[in-house]
């Protein structure tokens, strides 16, 4: 988030977090929401997270591509 230069708000984490469960336990989801609740940046964020650990090899993830 701080490369992105975007506000560490606890609700901005918490979605991030359950965003990334959902894609452990599902084939495939939507992010629905109002207009600006942030639906892009939390996307954004992890995949740009797991890319990073992809990268470094942590955590056995795959490079991430939206």
């Amino acid at each position: 988030m701080k490369k992105m230069n975007l506000t560490e708000h606890p609700y901005f984490i918490d979605k991030i977090i359950q965003l990334y469960e959902m894609i452990l336990v599902r084939h495939g989801l939507m992010v629905v929401g109002l207009p600006f609740a942030g639906k892009t940046m939390i996307t954004k964020v992890l995949a740009q997270a797991l890319s990073e650990l992809a990268e470094n090899k942590l955590m056995n993830e795959m490079e991430t591509h939206i």
